[in-house]
């Protein structure tokens, strides 16, 4: 369908100085607000040209209190009644004055803009026609939102205050080592000076409860610590009977154990080598042994073959000096004394064997301590074992072992 073609209509892309025709017709106004409300952008036409840039020669403060603008009366409501919206009036904003100074060239009408103090976006206004001398004219803008000074005081006080937390905290860290009631004293008053604030205080101090929440959070573990080890020192004395200097209830495993000792229980027969002493004493204690048979706690007892006034034993308490029991090498038989030629201490139930470093050697004038490694040998038994029946002899200390009148081990 054929139309008929009007012609275009210029359109100016300027207005001269003083004139009051509209740069764009309100067709093409309309058409670019209605793009501008579509799109989400403000209305703004064609590329125009770019406002000139004022300086700022003073400011005057905005009048104290902001003018409320009065709200035009409503129509009166027909019956019957309907809700009606009721327009709130809102303050205008505050407005301040600035003394600006044009640019050069800057003709009447023609857009002007400066960046006010304390504000981000650029202020746009027209030139007027008259501008005083030297281009110098008051032009009146928005005042930019300052902040509270109440508020920006309160924060800076917060910042304050936390980096004082933060700082005794951690002068708490190394003082525990020294004097911990004085370390729970110090965090626990950081942490009460905090929490003891109403909430609405503490919520306009969000920087403090970091340091108050991580000093309560140490003190309470330094108690928790503290009531732990009481505890554990308690079981300890209760366990020992309250006397701690001779209690072997929590003697460390490699303080009494040794590795290997002597297989079936110790039922076998042994040899004793490496007892040698400078001068040559106890040195014929250096033979085989003999199994005889189990003293009262169920652990075997050796006799020498040559030297058959030597033993070797078990001493649960040989001495108040001995707090660990001990292997013991003697010339007395179980439970007639506690006189040694050497000793071991241990918490084994059967006689260590291999080479091992026995913790005493006497050596007739003197004793060597912990110098001494002593090798006992197993021999295995190839037969049978041959009892008979004893009664078990009382020793003089109250304990009792048992005797073998006949043993036979090859």
């Amino acid at each position: 369908r054929s139309q008929s073609l009007k012609p275009c209509r210029s359109v100016r892309r300027g207005s001269r100085p003083g004139s009051t025709q509209q740069p764009y017709s309100a067709r093409t106004r309309r058409r670019m607000q209605t793009d501008a409300l579509h799109y989400g952008q403000p209305p703004q036409g064609p590329q125009q040209p770019r406002p000139a840039v004022a300086q700022i020669l003073a400011i005057t403060p905005p009048a104290s209190g902001p003018v409320a603008a009065s709200a035009p009366p409503l129509p009166p409501q027909p019956d019957p009644p309907m809700p009606v919206a009721v327009a709130v009036p809102r303050s205008a904003p505050q407005m301040a004055t600035a003394q600006v100074m044009l640019p050069q060239g800057v003709q009447a009408g023609q857009q002007v803009q400066f960046v006010p103090p304390g504000g981000r976006t650029p202020f746009v206004f027209s030139a007027p026609t008259a501008v005083a001398a030297q281009g110098v004219i008051s032009v009146q803008y928005p005042a930019p939102c300052l902040p509270d000074p109440a508020v920006a005081l309160e924060v800076a006080e917060d910042q304050r205050a936390a980096k004082q937390f933060w700082i005794m905290y951690a002068v708490g860290l190394p003082l525990c080592c020294i004097s911990p009631a004085l370390s729970l004293c110090l965090w626990a008053g950081i942490a009460s000076v905090y929490y003891c604030k109403p909430e609405p205080a503490r919520s306009r101090r969000p920087l403090q409860s970091a340091p108050a929440w991580a000093a309560a959070a140490t003190a309470l573990a330094c108690c928790a610590c503290f009531l732990l080890m009481s505890l554990c020192m308690w079981a300890m004395v209760v366990a020992c009977n309250g006397n701690m200097d001779t209690c072997t209830a929590f003697v460390k495993p490699f303080e009494g154990y040794h590795v290997p000792v002597a297989p079936l229980s110790g039922k076998v027969n042994i040899s004793l080598s490496g007892l040698e002493c400078p001068n040559g004493y106890a040195r014929d204690n250096n033979q085989r042994y003999i199994y005889q048979g189990e003293t009262g706690d169920g652990r075997a007892y050796y006799r020498g073959e040559n030297n058959t006034n030597m033993y070797i034993y078990y001493d649960q308490r040989c001495s108040d000096d001995d707090v660990l029991g001990a292997w013991i090498l003697g010339h007395q038989a179980p439970g007639n004394g506690c006189f040694n030629n050497a000793l071991i201490k241990s918490l084994d139930y059967a006689l260590p064997v291999g080479p091992q470093r026995w913790n005493r050697v006497w050596c007739g004038s003197h004793g060597l301590v912990d110098r001494t490694v002593l090798t006992v040998d197993v021999h295995m038994p190839h037969h049978n074992l041959i009892w008979s029946s004893a009664q078990p002899k009382p020793s003089s200390d109250g304990a009792h072992f048992e005797q073998v009148s006949q043993i036979e081990l090859i």
